[in-house]
């Protein structure tokens, strides 16, 4: 079996070895092609696959569109093929595999919270984080006509995720990413000190043009507080200098957050918005992490199922 995995961060190729440690097995796997885009100018950064047994082997890692083209384009039309991609953008991969008549089957792994929202949201999604574009109501078309094209194009279509779709844990997913979790290497990341009360996960509310920098910050200051010990975590696509402009501590090291959940101090207080953080700690370390929602204007563009999601698995403050 050949497996392609499609992967904009680290999370997301976290789910490609759930799911292959889980429901295939390695040694059933002949390739394993992965392509690690991106989001938002940021490039993604894979699980390290190389202490898992059989992976390093049959790993093929492409950072490029064309290099994965052209890495499909030498794939037998014969094998058995699955895509593994996050759910808010398989079409290309999806093309790729149709331009060169290569029957697939997708498997639709966990992209964020984003996994779990309407078309409303899935829209708002597309249109903020990939083009920002122009014209709405052609993106929206678009979104469609994407949709379409890969119910028709993939064989099957499996969905691994979390969550059901009506928020309920799948304790299957669920235990497999814990699994994989277990199994893995690590990355090795900057300790936090002892001396920090608090970390903020924080979002890229101003760079996705939310809100202004300068009401951003100081409602920050205004609720975590001017004079306590907070650290910031902020999103690979944030501009850190705002924070420091305003004298606070700032977590350079780019690095996913289930990695630094495992590596904080036992005694500090999590803080976050609506975000992926907020309950994947509770999933997989049994932490439940405050959602600071005066802040927050995520909240209030979420689904249903995403809101249950975040307000079963965190605490608001």
């Amino acid at each position: 079996m050949i497996v392609i995995g499609i992967c904009n961060s680290w999370y997301h190729s976290l789910g490609i070895a759930s799911y292959i440690i889980k429901k295939i097995g390695v040694n059933n796997v002949d390739k394993l092609l992965v392509f690690s885009g991106g989001l938002l100018g940021c490039k993604a950064e894979l699980v390290d696959f190389s202490n898992l047994d059989g992976f390093s082997g049959i790993l093929k890692s492409v950072n490029s569109w064309e290099c994965f083209v052209d890495e499909v384009g030498k794939l037998d039309q014969k094998s058995e093929c699955l895509l593994i991609a996050p759910s808010i953008a398989p079409f290309r991969a999806v093309k790729a595999l149709a331009d060169k008549k290569i029957n697939f089957s997708l498997v639709v792994c966990e992209e964020g919270i984003g996994s779990y929202g309407g078309f409303v949201q899935t829209a708002r999604a597309n249109i903020r984080e990939r083009d920002g574009l122009r014209n709405k109501a052609i993106g929206i078309f678009s979104i469609i006509l994407k949709r379409q094209y890969v119910k028709k194009k993939a064989e099957k279509i499996t969905y691994w995720l979390n969550f059901d779709a009506k928020g309920v844990s799948r304790d299957e997913v669920v235990i497999s990413y814990q699994t994989a979790l277990s199994m893995i290497q690590m990355p090795v990341c900057k300790k936090i000190e002892d001396n920090y009360d608090s970390i903020f996960f924080s979002s890229p509310i101003v760079e996705l043009g939310i809100q202004s920098e300068y009401r951003y910050m100081n409602q920050i200051i205004n609720i975590l507080g001017a004079e306590s010990r907070v650290i910031v975590k902020p999103h690979p696509a944030e501009n850190i200098a705002k924070y420091k402009k305003y004298n606070i501590d700032v977590y350079e090291e780019i690095v996913s957050s289930e990695v630094m959940l495992r590596n904080l101090p036992s005694n500090i207080n999590i803080y976050a918005l609506s975000s992926t953080v907020l309950y994947t700690s509770n999933l997989f370390y049994g932490i439940k992490t405050h959602r600071v929602s005066g802040i927050d204007f995520f909240y209030n563009t979420l689904s249903r199922s995403q809101k249950k999601i975040i307000d079963n698995n965190s605490k608001e403050v």
